[in-house]
């Protein structure tokens, strides 16, 4: 395994706490990701997570998974306007079901292999914001997703 395939980093944006896991193919492009939206009290607000191959979906425990999308295929991007055939990009698509967003949150945790992710999306449907152990993740380390 490649020692720098995984990121872990945390951020503080414009009064946001962001706990961000993220899964490289190579440096410029991002396969998985998982981003925390976290409190002060280091619980998950929100949670979005990014699969390269499915496409996106949000969380949290007010609406539950939700905002669910896949990626447009390389036909669908070519597809339309001069312009877009022109100069193709990968956008997100319709919206998806819910079982789509399943697939989402299962693509990023199986890819993780992290005990620690693992356990805190079994937790996901209880309603409630999610406590994270932020000792439980590399933070500012390259490496193996640990747990």
């Amino acid at each position: 395994m490649n020692a720098d395939r995984y990121r872990t980093t945390l951020q503080d944006q414009n009064g946001e706490r962001r706990l961000i896991i993220e899964e490289l193919l190579r440096d410029d492009f991002i396969r998985r990701a998982v981003v925390f939206t976290l409190d002060e009290e280091s619980r998950a607000e929100s949670i979005f997570f990014n699969s390269s191959d499915l496409g996106t979906v949000y969380w949290d425990p007010e609406n539950g998974l939700h905002d669910c999308r896949s990626w447009e295929t390389e036909d669908h991007a070519r597809e339309g306007t001069f312009l877009q055939r022109h100069y193709p990009i990968i956008l997100h698509n319709g919206v998806q079901n819910d079982m789509y967003a399943h697939r989402i949150v299962s693509d990023v945790v199986e890819g993780f292999q992290n005990p620690a992710l693992q356990d805190i999306i079994s937790r996901m449907d209880l309603g409630d914001p999610i406590q994270l152990d932020l000792n439980r993740f590399p933070i500012g380390a390259r490496g193996p997703a640990s747990g």
